[in-house]
């Protein structure tokens, strides 16, 4: 307009990042009682490779974040699972270590008489209803903090193997949940060593209710070799030093 020169607008075809979040059931003991809250926890980032990621990865939160307020302005937090360096101002909920093992075909005890691990699916789905209530609505307060999504996603993400889910029970009485996820990361220096896929758990979650640290840590060697035997690709398995992990 007059002597105002109007820049021309470049618009690239070709997506340089991409970020998702999803609604979760934040649960925070205030005294002897869970208030809940509800929040959106930030799933995945992913830049294009041949971008400055730190400079992408800002601009796609900041903009996320502002429209997440704007659509839903009763939700006024999100949480953002960071590695190794943490965001400025960005207050941590909490800190925790996760380890890398390489899962090997090792020997390991069978569980005790009348012991034995049931992998959760549609059909037994009650199982984890009935965790998740025990978990948020009665006086079983394991954790000053426990988050869950909802549970229609849950049966989705096992339905598709994406989340396997195990109990240890005798009888009618469960003595361990154990929440294993598949993150769809390959490895290529170790696919191309191994001449085949290599991809990844991660031990997200585990819940105890017995003090019999053994016996629970037995169980979960028995949900991982369950979970290699029909898939021998998962070759290695993140363990997030958190809850009673």
């Amino acid at each position: 307009v007059g002597d105002i020169i109007v820049p021309d607008i470049v618009c690239s075809k070709i997506p340089v990042g991409f970020i998702s979040s999803r609604y979760v059931h934040f649960y925070f003991l205030d005294g002897e009682l869970y208030n809940e809250y509800p929040l959106y926890f930030i799933d995945f980032i992913s830049i294009h490779r041949e971008r400055d990621f730190a400079k992408t990865c800002r601009q796609l939160i900041q903009t996320h974040e502002y429209n997440q307020r704007i659509n839903n302005p009763d939700i006024k937090c999100s949480l953002i699972k960071k590695e190794i360096e943490l965001f400025d101002s960005v207050v941590p909920l909490v800190k925790y270590n996760t380890t890398t093992y390489n899962l090997r075909n090792n020997q390991f005890p069978l569980l005790p008489e009348k012991f034995h691990i049931i992998r959760v699916n549609k059909e037994n789905i009650d199982i984890l209803h009935d965790f998740i209530y025990t978990q948020t609505k009665t006086d079983v307060r394991f954790f000053d903090v426990c988050i869950f999504t909802d549970t229609a996603s849950l049966v989705e993400l096992i339905e598709h193997n994406l989340l396997y889910v195990y109990c240890l029970k005798r009888g009618e009485d469960i003595y361990g949940y154990y929440f294993v996820k598949d993150i769809k990361t390959a490895y290529e220096n170790l696919s191309i060593e191994c001449g085949s896929d290599v991809f990844t758990l991660h031990c997200i979650s585990s819940f105890s209710n017995t003090r019999d640290e053994r016996l629970f840590y037995l169980g979960f060697l028995h949900c991982i070799h369950d979970i290699v035997k029909y898939n021998r690709d998962y070759k290695m398995l993140l363990f997030d030093e958190i809850g009673h992990n």
